[in-house]
């Protein structure tokens, strides 16, 4: 993966802040760490350092992806380091692959409790966005994948593990609000609001890449609307950064909004009632080991802190497979 593989050199470019004192420290051309710096940005669609004045300088979507870098590697060298202190021969392995969103709670909470009881098992994760992961599923090159709906092929072996909303926001202060009581306005209780309140507005939502992208694109095109510009951004950060400063009415899904220092600057509007959701799911194989059952159920039962879902229905968990020791 692109966007991991050159984590290390990446980072060394925003140390220094220059390419050519980058490549001496990581003992390499400038030419080479160029063309890989090229490469991730080529598959981000953005630029990641500003090559405009001296020294380098992160753009607004390279902090938040050097942020992102910093935490995973963090996490996952300290994963690495805890499974090495058991000095245990792996006996065998699991391939997992995880939405970003979700890798920060796998790899902190789920993976650690695991390996704790298991030390003898190698969890091997592979983060990526929902339908690379499902592509890589069904190609047999990982056992059990937690990935965002709507899915591409269907799988009777999946699990939901929760659902979450999907809710259109703003700042309060934007002109949309106006005649709206937002005393009790929250993302457990949005405002309910037409179609042609959206005609005439900005709506910031994920390109198509993103499931969350397909998604917006689907909620615009049932209900007909057809804002007077759209603004397509990277990631969920941006677009509700952007809403928050009222540039527009930003389509995001709950989690992002969950502890966030700036959701008391927003509102919280819905088109449907119960509110749009999408889910997280986990794929798993028929015929699994009793580790890798094990691992599933451990899944489970994290996720299980979500007893209901948004729309009162109660969740079916149940892993339905065979065991192969």
């Amino acid at each position: 993966m692109i966007l991991l593989r050159y984590a290390q050199q990446i980072l060394m470019i925003d140390k220094f802040r220059n390419i050519s004192r980058a490549a001496e420290a990581l003992y390499t051309t400038q030419s080479a760490l160029s063309r890989n710096l090229a490469a991730v940005e080529q598959e981000l669609d953005i630029r990641l350092f500003n090559r405009n004045v001296t020294p380098l300088y992160p753009t607004e979507a390279g902090e938040i992806y050097l942020d992102y870098l910093r935490q995973i590697i963090t996490l996952e060298q300290k994963m690495r380091t805890d499974i090495e202190e058991t000095r245990f021969t792996y006996i065998d392995s699991i391939a997992v692959g995880l939405v970003p969103q979700r890798a920060i709670d796998m790899l902190t909470k789920v993976i650690p409790t695991f390996t704790t009881t298991n030390p003898q098992i190698n969890v091997i994760t592979t983060c990526n966005m929902s339908r690379d992961l499902e592509l890589q599923f069904f190609d047999n090159k990982l056992d059990i994948c937690l990935l965002n709906s709507p899915m591409q092929r269907p799988h009777h072996y999946a699990v939901e593990l929760m659902r979450e909303k999907v809710m259109f926001v703003t700042n309060v202060n934007h002109p949309m609000c106006r005649g709206y009581d937002l005393t009790t306005n929250s993302s457990d209780n949005p405002i309910h609001i037409a179609p042609r309140d959206l005609q005439d507005e900005v709506v910031i939502y994920l390109d198509e890449r993103h499931r969350i992208g397909k998604i917006s694109e689907d909620i615009l095109q049932q209900f007909m609307i057809r804002p007077e510009n759209t603004l397509k951004v990277f990631n969920l950060t941006n677009a509700v950064h952007l809403a928050s400063t009222g540039a527009g009415i930003s389509i995001v899904p709950e989690y992002i909004l969950n502890g966030s220092d700036i959701s008391s600057n927003l509102a919280y509007f819905t088109l449907a009632k119960p509110p749009f959701t999408w889910s997280l799911f986990m794929l798993y194989r028929k015929n699994m080991s009793t580790h890798q059952q094990e691992f599933c159920k451990n899944v489970i039962n994290y996720y299980s802190k979500h007893p209901k879902f948004p729309d009162g229905s109660t969740p079916n968990r149940m892993l339905q497979t065979s065991i192969h020791p």
